[in-house]
């Protein structure tokens, strides 16, 4: 968030608010998922999701902080961080 020039504490904070509701709902899923289906019903149901977590964070983004860009754009930007991210750990640790 930083890098993409949030600098209010308080928008920082809504961030990691939001990401700490919706991340742990489409990992628990999609881990279910992995675990019961196929690699296409994992994949279909990720993108689904991941589309749903930038569409919510976004209307919440819009509402909650002081960002006079597009939200969507902020939305996706920090939900590939978080997705790569946490690839990069799964295959550090598993």
């Amino acid at each position: 968030a930083f890098i993409l020039g949030i600098r209010r504490a308080r928008d920082f904070i809504i961030i990691l608010l939001v990401n700490l509701m919706t991340n742990p709902v489409l990992v628990s899923v999609t881990f279910a998922v992995r675990l019961m289906g196929t690699n296409l019903i994992y994949y279909t149901v990720l993108v689904l999701l991941e589309l749903c977590v930038v569409v919510t964070e976004s209307i919440v983004y819009k509402y909650t902080i002081s960002w006079h860009r597009s939200v969507l754009l902020l939305s996706c930007c920090l939900n590939a961080a978080s997705f790569f991210i946490g690839k990069a750990f799964n295959m550090i640790v598993f």
